[in-house]
Formats: C-alpha cells, structure tokens, sequence
C-alpha cells in the first residue's frame, strides 16, 4: 500500500520571532543516492506535526546518523518558494535566455523604459513639488535621487512606503523591519529640520504600490519623483512598471544609481563584454574605474532647506505616524543598544572604526571573542551609509589609496567591494534571484529526505559542535553574526548537514538585522559552492579545527554556550561523552569526517554531469548542431 506524504511545518525562526512558516513535504519513494556503498540506514519515523516554540534544549537534539540523501529538486523547491507571491522555481531554458540574451533582463528592461521617456522626462517642467521615494536610502547625506530632487529649485518632499506583503515576501527579519523604522525615525527627525516632510504610507498590497505612488504625486501638485534604484529582479520590475504608469499621468520618474560605488553593468570582461563572475578580476576593474574616475567616489551634499512656508503650508505632510515595531519592548531595547539606528550613528561609527580598528581589522575580524569588525553592515543594508561614503573615508585613512596603503583598510575596501561585487552580480544574473543558484546544474544536488531533525538542532545552537552552535545562539540573541562564523555555520549546513542551503539563506534573512538579499544569497551560494566564485567543493570547513584557530581559548564558545563554560583546554572544541553528559550538553549529531566524504562524492558526482553535458554540446558543435526537428534535447540540470 502506498503511503500518504506527510507534511511537516517548521518554525524556522527563534520564539521570539515567530511570522513565518516553511512547510516541508516528504518526497515520494524513489532511487537514493549516497557518497557511500555502505548499506541504508533504516528509514525513520517521522511524526506529521512537529512545533519547536519553546526555549532550545538539549533533548532537541537529533541522533547521530547518515541518512541516504535524495536528488529531487521539486521537493526542495516546494520548501523554498512562496508561493503566494512567486511562481515555481525558474526554468532551465529560461535561464539560459538570461544568460544568451533572448530574455531581456530586468535592468535592461528599466534603462529601456528610462531611454524610452528620457525625451518627457527631461521637457516636462517642474510643478509646486518634488518627491523623493526613499527605500533602502535611508540618509540625507549623499543621497544621489535626494540631491538631484532638491536641484530642481522647488520644495521637496519625502516619501516612504511600508509594504507588508514585501516584508513577507522576501523573508525580512522583524530586527531589520525594526531597524528600518528605527532609523526611518531618524531621518524623519533631520529632514524636518529642513522644512522637508517625511510621509510614511502602508499600502497592504505590493501589486498596488505603483498607482499609489502616482496617486499621492499627483495629490501634493508635484509631477517629479525621484528614487534611487534597487536591483533585485521584483524592484526593477516595480520600478519599470512605475516609470510607465508615471508617463501616463504626466508624471517624470527618475529611477537614478546610488546604492553602489561604480554602477552595475558598468564593468564587464574585456574578452566575452559579459558581467565579472569572479571576484578578484572584478575587483582589479572596479579599482581602475574609481581611479580613473575619481568624481564617482565625490559625496553629494545634504539637501537645501524647503522655505518655511512650504512647511507651514504643508503642515499635515509632517505627522503621519511611523509603523508598529514587530518586535517586543525588550528585544527593541536590546538591539537600540546593539545597533542605535540612523546615518548619524553610521557615520560615527565608520569614523571611529577607521580611526581606531581600521589597521588591524585583517587581523582581528574573524576573531569573535573581540570586537574587531566594523559592525556597519546594519547601517549599509537600511541605506544609512553608501558604499561610496565608506570608501570615501577609507581611502583618505589609506593614504589616499585604494589599495596597497595598508593591510587593514586595503582588507576592509575589498570587503565592502564584495557587497558591490553581490549587487552586480544579481543585476547581470537575475536567475539568482528566483531561488535557483548561479550555476543550475547544482539544482541536481541530493540533500537530506528529511531535513528537519537536523535543521531544527543547527537553527537552534544544539548540533554537539561548539563552534557551530556558539554562532548560532549568538544570532538567534543579537540578529547579528561576523562573517567568519556565518561561512563555517552556512557550510556545516550544506556540506555536514546535507540540507539545502536555501533554507539557510531563508532562515538567516529571518533573523539578521543586516539582511540584505545580495549579500545573503552571495555569501550562502559560496558556502554551498554554487554560486560566482564559490569556494571548491571539496574544500569544507572542520568545524573543530575553526574554533581552535579563531576561538583558540574558548571564550566566544563559553559565552554563548554556558553549558561548557566550565570545560578547561582543548575539550571546549570538542568535549568528550563524560562533560557532554555530565554539562548536559548534547552529542554531535553527525560525524563531521563521514559527513564531509559524502559531501564531495556527491558534488563530484554532479560536477561530472556537466563535464558530460559539456563534452555533448562540443560534439553537437562539431556536427554542425544539426538536431532533428523531432528530436529532443534533454538538459541533466
């Protein structure tokens, strides 16, 4: 008899965050392939409705075992697409249209619709006003669409939209939601200083966003709305669709760069004119270009004050209320005390990390017992700073130079051009963006049938690995993790764990305060080796051999796991079954040396796919690519 799939709901976020659900359906009987000729493990049982709400515990833990791992790439895309808002997970030919160009690409498709209005926007004069939407700008100071808004000599005013269902959507954390109104408090506060108001308006239905827009243009008599452009594929789509909606009420939108120092789709390769793929050559051309044009790296000014009549005259405009924090009063003052919002603390901090860590930072980041990052990562995804300011003031720190100035800063530069790198990245592969890695072959990856035992210990800190489960504990606290401890868990997740690592893109966007999609599917694509210059397969982190070299005493790991902060030497990265028992901590749910074997057998045997696929489209060539007009071209991806 056949049995029934089962359907498993997982809260994937901490108690105190609990706003979304990934639902996990279990696949159907099929061939199971493993990195090893050892026998399969008895299948489980797995019970149907499953509820982690409470505090972890150690009893949370799953067994130690090696499951067979599965090749079905429906069932992991059921698990990671919403599909209230988006449709199945791309195609294959239709990523191939992206890459050979028979799709337009999204950014293309709003420079086409900005060229196709240029001649209306650039004759249309300016009426009694100027709006400026901010979205993920949230700064006065060298603001590229705020400045150009206030150059047209009539008052500004400013404009913000809270979207529910784009908060859902794409998986934002409630600390960054909360952060994000935090710090839109801020802005409020300086632009009024100004005579500019700030109105901030909710608008329940994504799809409706553009006509609102035009409706409350047209309400406040002006006819001019600048914004500065986002480049994931729903905010380019949004925007086009504004520019055109725009045109048809007499309205010039002017969706302008900022976010990035060098616009993406500026560099490109010298031998195939195609985006950069790898980091380090894009790195060298996106040096060149900020040296040869020095003025890319010029701040803008604030805006000029609005007249204080406007302001009188507008009075209304300046008392619309900021939306709800999703958070608790606890939590809230917990993070104000983390990460106080707003552009005036990401300057302070930008200056006093230049000043005073700035030269040691290539030593000390990826150390987690001290305080050796920048911690602006919030600051840059909310848009209180620009990645042209932080290297603006970090090249004048450098001696004036980019690079070879000294190796803290030079380190520092590079890593705030990875963020660049990530932006333009998801601007030329706009596949990235729809739940499908940069390479699709890696969609053919096997994972683990039933990934929830073993998510649920990872999410919640209690995987008998001390490293990995210091990290976790730490971000389910802080909503914030360094970059170090986020590769070497992100990897565990794929490479010891064997569950897809888009699960672990969503669940750390669930939590992180500095959730930035770019930059948070560019990091996991790395850690799965999946994505542009990913890591090779077979290099995977020992998650031991981590916390010895960066944690070397142990202090991180006894502060976030207590329940070893009794444990002496070198048993702290790895206690034995006695101090496991005895400290009530659990035992490691996999063994990290098998587990990593079965990880590169299985990435090889993929690799190998498209090794094969290759050498078909080279014999295709050789025969002059000559298919039958019946014949049917099957893609291993």
């Amino acid at each position: 008899m056949k049995k029934p799939q089962n359907l498993l709901h997982l809260r994937v976020l901490s108690p105190l965050l609990h706003h979304r659900c990934l639902i996990f359906t279990m696949p159907p009987k099929r061939k199971l392939l493993t990195g090893s000729s050892s026998s399969t493990p008895p299948t489980k049982k797995i019970q149907t409705t499953l509820s982690f709400a409470g505090p972890p515990s150690a009893t949370a833990a799953a067994p130690a075992t090696s499951p067979a791992l599965v090749v079905d790439p429906k069932v992991y895309d059921s698990q990671v697409v919403n599909r209230k808002y988006y449709p199945p997970v791309i195609s294959p030919e239709r990523v191939q249209g992206y890459l050979n160009g028979t799709i337009k690409k999204p950014i293309d498709e709003l420079k086409a619709a900005l060229c196709d209005t240029a001649k209306f926007r650039a004759n249309l004069k300016p009426a009694g006003a100027v709006v400026h939407w901010f979205r993920t700008d949230l700064r006065m100071e060298d603001n590229s669409g705020l400045h150009k808004a206030s150059k047209l000599g009539v008052p500004v005013i400013a404009l913000y939209v809270h979207s529910p269902q784009d908060l859902e959507a794409h998986v934002v954390a409630p600390a960054k939601t909360d952060f994000m109104i935090r710090s839109l408090g801020e802005l409020k506060k300086e632009l009024a200083e100004k005579n500019i108001p700030l109105w901030v308006e909710t608008v329940e239905k994504r799809k409706d966003i553009p006509k609102r827009i035009t409706e409350l243009v047209k309400q406040w008599n002006a006819n001019v709305l600048f914004a500065n452009m986002e480049y994931e594929v729903d905010e380019l789509r949004r925007d086009t669709k504004l520019i055109k909606l725009g045109m048809e009420n007499d309205i010039a939108v002017n969706i302008v760069h900022d976010v990035c120092a060098v616009p993406p789709g500026e560099l490109v390769t010298k031998s195939t004119k195609t985006p950069f793929t790898v980091f380090s050559p894009w790195f060298r051309a996106y040096c060149f270009e900020l040296f040869e044009n020095p003025a890319l790296l010029n701040l803008y000014p604030s805006p000029a004050d609005n007249p204080p009549s406007f302001a009188t005259e507008k009075q209304k405009l300046f008392t619309s209320p900021l939306p709800s924090s999703p958070l608790d009063i606890e939590k809230i003052s917990t993070l104000i005390t983390l990460f106080p919002a707003g552009a005036s603390e990401a300057n302070s901090r930008l200056k006093s990390f230049l000043e005073t860590k700035g030269k040691a930072y290539q030593d000390t980041r990826n150390t987690p017992s001290i305080d050796g990052t920048s911690s602006l990562s919030p600051y840059f995804a909310a848009g209180c700073l620009s990645s042209r300011t932080a290297i603006h003031h970090a090249k004048a720190s450098n001696n004036g130079r980019l690079s070879g100035g000294g190796g803290g800063i030079d380190c520092w530069i590079s890593e705030v051009g990875w963020r660049d790198f990530y932006k333009h990245v998801i601007a030329g592969f706009p596949h990235v963006c729809m739940n499908t890695p940069f390479k699709p072959l890696y969609t053919q990856l096997p994972w683990l049938p039933d990934p929830l035992p073993h998510f649920t210990a990872w999410r919640t800190g209690l995987t008998g690995y001390p490293f990995i489960d210091a990290a976790m504990r730490h971000l389910s606290f802080s909503h914030f993790m360094p970059n170090r401890l986020r590769m070497v868990t992100a990897t565990f997740l794929c490479k010891d764990l064997h569950i897809d690592w888009r699960l672990g893109e969503a669940h750390f966007s669930s939590l992180l305060i500095d959730g930035d999609f770019s930059a948070n599917n560019g990091g996991w694509s790395w850690c799965a080796s999946v994505g542009v210059d990913a890591q090779p397969y077979f290099r995977i982190f020992n998650p031991m051999d981590q916390g010895r070299k960066w944690d070397k005493e142990g202090e991180y790991i006894r502060r976030w796991v207590p329940e070893l902060k009794d444990v002496v030497g070198d048993e702290i990265h790895w206690p034995s079954d006695n101090i496991r028992e005895k400290m009530g901590y659990p035992k490691a749910i996999v063994d990290h040396k098998v587990e990593s074997k079965i990880a590169v057998e299985a990435y090889k045997a993929v690799a190998k796919v498209g090794k094969e696929e290759k050498e078909k489209k080279v014999e295709r060539a050789e025969d002059g690519g000559k298919v039958g007009k019946n014949a049917r071209v099957v893609r291993r991806w």
